[in-house]
């Protein structure tokens, strides 16, 4: 009904619709296709030639607040369908950007992307789906802050009362190998490669900073798992590293700094040194009773199991002069004792 052709033209402009009336509220171009199934309403073909330029454009210069957006699309009814209200679709692209979104003012403070999705139940906000062409070198999401030394990339807020599963979910129950999270920071000083911190009124018996839990039969016998694997093996002079080091500052007699505990025929602790020292226990306290009911200890075993030990030393030196056990007592006090032992 409307053609406009132009066949040889190499600049210009073929169609322009203007109205600079100030404080304009009407429609500038209204197209109606309420009987439209599979056509399409609008279609725009730029060909293979565009390089620099755009199928569409759209530009403002005011400074006016837009409260609906430069591009608005809006759905009044309710859609069920899984093409999307806008469909970005590509199947031949090898390489390229398909979406980019682009801020470079300075002392931006606004939002560059927002979705809003304040009456999701058991849908996602956001879904992004990979194949197994996946290499790599590849990444489902990439994030980079440049050189930016404070702010966050990913911040998580929650103020409900979450009883769920994980603000942070992953799930990946075919991996064999690889780690299921990799974290690395070889740029590290005095700072952590993780902080998890709970400061609060409200902890109850079984309150855990991190829980960690294998279980399940293994198909092959006389295998070695760990619950957590720990390695500090800085290098250099008079270098001090803990794998383990733990802090307890309750006064309650049965608190400990690490506890261990096993329910099986193995040890609740075992440590090994080739070198040096398996278990060393230091208590720097002066005080001489209160917490065991005989005193505070470096090193506090017990069992209750028949046959069981609550310290079981054993030494396998084949020369020079080693110790199953080293007690040394020394100090002003008037009492000190550099073992002691008792059965009942």
């Amino acid at each position: 009904m409307l053609n406009v052709l132009a066949t040889t033209s190499t600049a210009g402009t073929l169609a322009n619709l203007t109205n600079n009336t100030a404080s304009f509220t009407g429609t500038g171009i209204n197209a109606s296709f309420t009987g439209t199934t599979t056509g399409d309403d609008l279609l725009i073909s730029p060909g293979a030639g565009v390089t620099s330029g755009s199928a569409i454009k759209v530009t403002a210069s005011g400074t006016s607040a837009i409260a609906n957006g430069l591009v608005q699309i809006t759905h009044s009814g309710n859609y069920t369908g899984t093409g999307g209200l806008l469909n970005v679709n590509n199947s031949t692209s090898t390489a390229g950007t398909l979406v980019s979104f682009t801020n470079n003012t300075a002392s931006f403070t606004g939002n560059l992307q927002t979705i809003s999705a304040t009456g999701i139940s058991t849908g996602t906000a956001l879904s992004i789906t990979g194949g197994s062409s996946l290499a790599a070198g590849g990444e489902l999401i990439d994030l980079q802050m440049g050189a930016a030394t404070a702010g966050n990339a990913i911040n998580i807020v929650n103020s409900g009362a979450y009883a769920g599963t994980g603000l942070i979910s992953i799930t990946a129950n075919t991996l064999t190998t690889g780690p299921a999270q990799s974290i690395t920071a070889n740029a590290l000083t005095s700072g952590s490669l993780i902080d998890i911190s709970s400061n609060g009124t409200a902890a109850l018996t079984n309150q855990k900073g991190i829980n960690v839990s294998l279980t399940g039969a293994n198909a092959t016998g006389s295998q070695v798992t760990y619950g957590g694997y720990f390695s500090n093996t800085h290098s250099g002079t008079n270098a001090e590293n803990y794998g383990i080091y733990g802090v307890s500052s309750t006064n309650v007699g049965n608190s400990a700094g690490v506890f261990a505990s096993n329910t099986g025929s193995g040890y609740g602790l075992a440590a090994v040194s080739s070198s040096g020292v398996g278990v060393r226990g230091v208590n720097t306290s002066n005080t001489t009773s209160g917490v065991f009911g005989f005193g505070l200890y470096g090193v506090d075993g017990q069992s209750s199991t028949a046959g069981g030990a609550g310290i079981h030393a054993l030494n396998n030196a084949s020369s020079g002069t080693s110790y199953g056990t080293h007690s040394s007592a020394t100090g002003a006090a008037t009492t000190n004792i550099g073992g002691y032992f008792t059965a009942t």
